[in-house]
């Protein structure tokens, strides 16, 4: 029987990181991708294009496998946790309308204080 491993994946605000274990959670390999940008393009606002975070999630995942010289069909499972709230608008085919507004956007305070008050 082939071995068979579990991948934990952390999408960071910046970096990438993804974790290769065995079935008893000993840590095999972990990969880490370049920094992912962050656009602020007018004041408080916070924007990642989301297909440069889809290409880093495939270096870290890549680079995780690579260091452990496993093939992709050995993955039993899959775990993801991702940063904070925001806005990550698809069309119908999956693929992005636009850049992501992350967590790290402030236009929806004057929204988030008038409800809070409320």
């Amino acid at each position: 029987m082939t071995e068979k491993y579990l991948l934990g994946i952390d999408n960071g605000t910046t970096v990438i990181k993804a974790a290769l274990f065995d079935l008893e959670g000993q840590e095999v390999a972990v990969g880490r991708s370049e920094e992912v940008g962050i656009s602020h393009t007018k004041p408080g606002w916070a924007e990642q294009s989301m297909d440069e975070i889809w290409q880093a999630t495939a270096q870290a995942i890549r680079q995780c496998l690579d260091k452990a010289g496993i093939h992709p069909k050995a993955i039993a499972g899959i775990s993801l946790s991702g940063h904070g709230g925001g806005v990550w608008l698809l069309d119908e085919h999956g693929r992005p309308v636009r850049d992501a507004i992350i967590w790290l956007d402030g236009r929806a305070k004057p929204y988030l204080d008038q409800w809070t008050s409320d």
